[in-house]
């Protein structure tokens, strides 16, 4: 996805908040590791035992507006199954974190049982409506509020400053 976005030239950086953190599935680790770090950073939690690490998936739960769109059939699979055991692997990962998986394929459907806010696990959701459905899933809520102002902004741009010499009229 990083390669397609580069080639639409979308800027990803930390200043933008988005970030690639590789290629292959594994590489969803990285995010994973860094909704953990901002419930320590940011909630105050601490690592330890199996009740500090339910603190932690719990605050990612409540508090991370994170979902993972898993699109496309693996080419090679075998049989009925359409994606990888590791991809599998990593979207059970990200369900223990309160993260849903939304796919375009045929994926084993999870319902509410408990660690998502809402669905674990939505299957054959079309691509032109599948960012809009991750978001309603996940359970965002978006609120667009135009300022008048003829420069950008946003959370992004906190701390920066407008210098004398890049105002204009």
């Amino acid at each position: 996805m990083a390669e397609q976005l580069a080639e639409e030239g979308i800027e990803m950086n930390w200043d933008t908040f988005l970030v690639p953190y590789g290629k292959d599935t594994s590489a969803a680790v990285y995010a994973l590791n860094f909704a953990v770090r901002a419930a320590m950073t940011f909630g105050g939690l601490k690592p330890g035992n199996l009740a500090q690490a339910r603190e932690i998936l719990l605050y990612n739960k409540a508090r991370v507006y994170a979902f993972v769109l898993a699109l496309g059939v693996d080419p090679g699979v075998d049989g009925d199954q359409v994606i990888t055991d590791e991809k599998y692997a990593t979207a059970a990962g990200a369900i223990n974190f309160g993260f849903p998986v939304i796919s375009d394929v045929d994926l084993p459907q999870i319902l509410p049982t408990g660690i998502c806010t809402y669905e674990h696990v939505v299957s054959n959701i079309p691509r032109e409506t599948i960012v809009s459905k991750s978001i309603e899933i996940r359970g965002l809520e978006i609120k667009v509020t135009e300022i008048p102002i003829p420069v950008p902004y946003g959370a992004g741009f906190k701390g920066e400053r407008v210098r004398k010499e890049q105002m204009q009229v």
